[in-house]
């Protein structure tokens, strides 16, 4: 026996008895029973488990973006359905501003948000950038850490940064570089999964050439955490958005593509958060308090 799924299906039962115990007591039971029923059959000293090796950022990265673009990843599939389509009236198309996307990676994707302009894509990996660049041989590429980026004061109209922050264990010096970079007119668009989502197992998940699972973790930010770190950098929150799993989302835990046939993805049900959207700009003098001051 597969201990892995096992462990997805014995998880995903309890999440959902959690949620009908106090409800619906003759569901909560009919799970109970089955579970019982099932784990009844499995000799647990004889289960086996596929390794999980934990990467980091750069690590993980380098190694997975051969295969990226491979696995379908719901939660991209949502983002760029839901925030960036094409059409949507989130942001009109202009070919005049100069367009940062900070955490780029290959790009999955960035063909449904064609804003028009000049842009710069950012990222810390150059194995995403190289397959990044194989698809936009046009757009200028700059190897660089989100958190000090290489990039002049004030030089960004819009910044748009997908999936990235939650990797990173402080998302302060992040939102610093946002402030430094965005022009004082200018707008930044974050997107993140949403700590519901990485409590209930959100994690970059790949397989491996030698076949055990790699994991790049996710940190638990608070929907607070990224608020007071917009503040503290003077950015303004004029849109905070948690985007839900829609009502045709497939509920039940799964396997993401036949790439990684065997790796669980996390738990996801209909009308849970899934994203977290943030649309900031710097904060703008007040001058006639300053003046009566």
């Amino acid at each position: 026996m597969d201990g892995n799924e096992l462990a997805l299906r014995v998880g995903y039962a309890g999440y959902k008895i959690l949620q009908e115990w106090t409800t619906d007591h003759e569901m909560a039971k009919s799970r109970l029973i089955a579970l019982q029923q099932d784990l009844a059959d499995i000799d647990l000293e004889t289960i086996t488990w596929r390794p999980v090796d934990l990467l980091d950022i750069c690590a993980g990265y380098s190694e997975w973006a051969s295969t990226y673009d491979r696995a379908s990843n719901p939660f991209v599939e949502l983002a760029y359905g839901e925030v960036f389509a094409v059409g949507s009236t989130w942001l009109p198309r202009s070919d005049e501003r100069v367009v940062l996307d900070a955490g780029v990676g290959t790009g999955q994707g960035q063909q449904t948000w064609a804003w028009g302009g000049t842009m710069v894509a950012l990222d810390l990996n150059l194995g995403m950038l190289d397959i990044f660049r194989a698809k936009n041989p046009r757009v200028q590429i700059v190897q660089g850490d989100m958190t000090a980026m290489p990039l002049a004061d004030h030089s960004f109209h819009l910044i748009r940064c997908g999936f990235v922050l939650s990797h990173l264990a402080d998302v302060g010096a992040a939102f610093a570089e946002f402030a430094r970079v965005v022009e004082k007119n200018g707008r930044i668009e974050v997107v993140d999964v949403h700590p519901h989502a990485v409590l209930t197992g959100a994690n970059g998940i790949y397989r491996r050439a030698t076949g055990s699972i790699g994991c790049v973790p996710v940190h638990r930010h608070l929907v607070s955490t990224y608020l007071h770190a917009a503040s503290a950098n003077r950015l303004h929150l004029s849109r905070v958005e948690e985007i839900c799993w829609p009502a045709n989302v497939a509920t039940s835990p799964g396997l993401i593509a036949t790439e990684t046939k065997g790796i669980a993805r996390p738990i996801i049900q209909a009308g849970e958060p899934a994203l977290l959207r943030l649309t900031l700009a710097p904060q703008q003098p007040d001058h006639g308090r300053s003046a009566k001051e």
